[in-house]
């Protein structure tokens, strides 16, 4: 995964009108970069980020516990 530029990030900050913690911004940027349904690990960190940004409306997932950016 490419470490996403400061102005990439700072992009995404206001495109969505609020603050993205390192995990959730290179959780974003995967599910923008590479479109379509991705499975995701189930170790805690992964499902929080992915739960937090689909809280956010920006990713969704599906029944089959897979994530797509929205």
């Amino acid at each position: 995964l490419d470490k996403p530029s400061r102005q990439g990030y700072m992009l995404a900050q206001m495109e969505v009108g609020m603050q993205l913690t390192m995990h959730q911004q290179n959780a974003l940027d995967f599910a923008r970069k590479y479109q379509g349904w991705h499975t995701f690990a189930k170790d805690n960190l992964t499902k929080r980020v992915i739960a937090q940004l689909v809280n956010k409306g920006l990713l969704q997932v599906n029944e089959y516990n897979q994530f797509s950016a929205t």
